[in-house]
Order: C-alpha cells, then sequence, then structure tokens
C-alpha cells in the first residue's frame, strides 16, 4: 500500500550512497517511518544532463555562428539545437525527478513530480530481474516488482546500482513473497507498447516537422524532392507507432493468450492450441554516408504456430518483457505436456536462468 511522503536530506554517508530521512503520514501503513534512514538510493544521474548539455551549445553555437555569417543553413543549425534542447529537458526532468530510496521496511519509488510513493516489502508479492538489448545495441537492466493490488513496476537500473537492486530484492523475499513456480502460474501478465510510446511518437513527428521544414526551404531552389522520401518514412513510422501505442497488446493468462498487433486482429489461443514456439532476434548493421563505423540495430520478435500450421508474430523489448516471455514459453510447454517447471528457471530474485 502506498502513502504520500515528504523527502528531506541528510549531509551523512552510508555505504558510498548519499540517504534521505523520511517524514509521512502514514495512510494504512500501521507503522511508524518517521526519520527512517535509506540504505540506498537510485537516481538516473548527471551523465545526461551532461552529454544533452554539451550537444546543445555545441549545434547552438553552430547555428549562431551561421547566424553571424548570414549563412541559410542557419535554419537547420537552429533545428538541431531545438531538438537538443527537447532532450536536454527531459534529462533535467528525469535527472530531478527519478528516484529509488531503499531502506530496510520500506522503499520510495518516484518517475515524475506527485507520483512518488513508499512501499512495504510485504506488499510486494514478486521480484524479478529483466535485461537486454535495446534498439540502438545498449544493453539495459530492469527491477520488475508486482504488488498486492497487481500493479507491476519496471525500475531500470545501471550495473553500478546492482548492488541496490540485490538488496531491495533480498528484502522482498525476506518478507515472504511468493516464489514457486505454481504461485507464478495463477498470475496473469501484460506486454503493451505504452511504455515510452509517447516518448517515441514525440521525437517522430518532431523528425518529421524537421523535414517538412527543410523541404519547404529547398524547395524554393528547386531541390526539395530529395526530402520527400525521408518525410513519406517518417510519416509511416509514425503511423505505426500510434497504432502500437493505441492497439498492440499480448495478454499472458494462465490457460490461454491473447495477441492484438492492430486494432482489427485480436485473438485468443488456449495453450494447447499452439504447437511451437521462437524467440528470434534481428541484428541490422547498415553504414550511413560519411560513417566510418555500422549502425547495429537490435529487434527481438516472438513467434508461435498453432496446431492449423497459422504463424502469429509480435514485436517486444526484451530489457522490459523478457520474463514475461519466459513465462508465456513455460505455459506453452506445461500445456503440452513439455517443461512443467519452466518458470521456475526465470530470472526470480536475481537468480539466473539454467
Amino acid at each position: 500500500m502506498a502513502a504520500a511522503c515528504r523527502i528531506g536530506w541528510n549531509r551523512g554517508r552510508r555505504i558510498g550512497c548519499p540517504f534521505l530521512y523520511l517524514s509521512a503520514q502514514k495512510e494504512g501503513f500501521g507503522i511508524k517511518a518517521e526519520h527512517q534512514a535509506w540504505d540506498y538510493k537510485i537516481t538516473s544521474g548527471r551523465a545526461g544532463v551532461v552529454l544533452s548539455t554539451g550537444m546543445f551549445a555545441l549545434f547552438g553555437g553552430l547555428a549562431f555562428w551561421l547566424y553571424q555569417s548570414e549563412n541559410d543553413a542557419f535554419v537547420f543549425g537552429a533545428m538541431l539545437a531545438a531538438l537538443m534542447f527537447i532532450v536536454l529537458m527531459f534529462a533535467i526532468f528525469r535527472a530531478l525527478c527519478f528516484q529509488v530510496c531503499i531502506g530496510k521496511e520500506t522503499f520510495f519509488y518516484q518517475t515524475k513530480p506527485g507520483n512518488g510513493k513508499c512501499y512495504r516489502y510485504p506488499d510486494i508479492k514478486q521480484a524479478w530481474q529483466s535485461s537486454g538489448k535495446n534498439l540502438n545495441g545498449t544493453s539495459a537492466q530492469y527491477c520488475n516488482l508486482r504488488t498486492r493490488e497487481g500493479e507491476i513496476l519496471k525500475i531500470p537500473f545501471f550495473p553500478a546500482d546492482q548492488e541496490a537492486i540485490d538488496a531491495l530484492i533480498q528484502h522482498v523475499q525476506g518478507s515472504g513473497a511468493h516464489h514457486d513456480g505454481e504461485a507464478e502460474d495463477k498470475r496473469e501478465y501484460t506486454i503493451h507498447g505504452r511504455r515510452n510510446g509517447k516518448t517515441a511518437i514525440f521525437f517522430a513527428l518532431f523528425l518529421l516537422f524537421m523535414c517538412v521544414a527543410i523541404n519547404a526551404s529547398l524547395s524554393v531552389y528547386g531541390m526539395g524532392y530529395a526530402w520527400r522520401s525521408p518525410i513519406v518514412l517518417l510519416s509511416v513510422t509514425v503511423v505505426l507507432l500510434i497504432l502500437r501505442y493505441v492497439s498492440f497488446r499480448v495478454k499472458i493468462g494462465v490457460l490461454e493468450v491473447m495477441v492484438q498487433t492492430n486494432p482489427f486482429n485480436r485473438k485468443t489461443y488456449t495453450y494447447k492450441q499452439i504447437d511451437r514456439y521462437e524467440e528470434i532476434e534481428k541484428v541490422y548493421r547498415h553504414r550511413g554516408r560519411g560513417s566510418r563505423s555500422p549502425q547495429t540495430l537490435y529487434y527481438y520478435f516472438f513467434a508461435f504456430t498453432d496446431k492449423q500450421g497459422k504463424t502469429t508474430k509480435f514485436q517486444f523489448e526484451k530489457p522490459l518483457y523478457e520474463y514475461e516471455i519466459h513465462v508465456l514459453k513455460a505455459r506453452i510447454d506445461k500445456a503440452n505436456g513439455m517443461d512443467a517447471d519452466g518458470i521456475r528457471r526465470a530470472r526470480i530474485y536475481g537468480q539466473s536462468q539454467m
């Protein structure tokens, strides 16, 4: 159960980390939590702010220099500077708002102003880690927590925060959270396209606007045709991102799975109807103009074929949904008399898959 918190700083340090004191009026906690010292604190760090500040200064300075030189190309520099400014605002917002504070009896989790909550460890029924590569090839790790009410918290963290995450999971495990395979079988899991969906749509729209503006500027000189292909490509991308945000759902139930990848193809399969499945990793490498090293993109898909030979495939973000896909595999196997113990081998409570 959550309670609204008011956080205050203490200048002391413990285990190399600054810690906070909590003053809160309990709303159903049933415990006294005033002046509780936090053992660990996880934040987004300053690297993103520093990097985006440098990029904004670079493109802003370039745009100003081009403007002073009366060069029409300053418009392109100004657009890039505007994009970097937006990225900088996102980085500052995250640096100021995102925090996970871990104590012995409770932990505090906040991602934006006003949504910070305190949780008691007995109120967390399940904990697991997931990891994988992002689209751009960078590795990502998440700590996943399921509350009594069924809410799932997905907390991103860096390797430097592994000690804090291990402590959090140990507290959850010590509070008597269920981690038996049969208990896992009774839960429903959902994969969707809403997480980070608005951010992706926003940046795609911004890039589309930039291309349209550049095309309009170059059309005066009869060169606008060169930007028509990027405009079409970005327009299609925006539509696909919106459709994924609105429609994409995979609900993994006890006896069946529902898959919907667009507004018109929602379908439910019992696990016994599924004949075989496959997790697919696709790696694309391409070299841009003037680039010395190729860029690598990673895509993850899950595909299954039913008894009638029809194949269903959907894309998922492995860092976020690695465990959910593992549960889906295990339930298909169990329904078909194969490995009924598969769920026990998930990376639950920080254990590695066998």
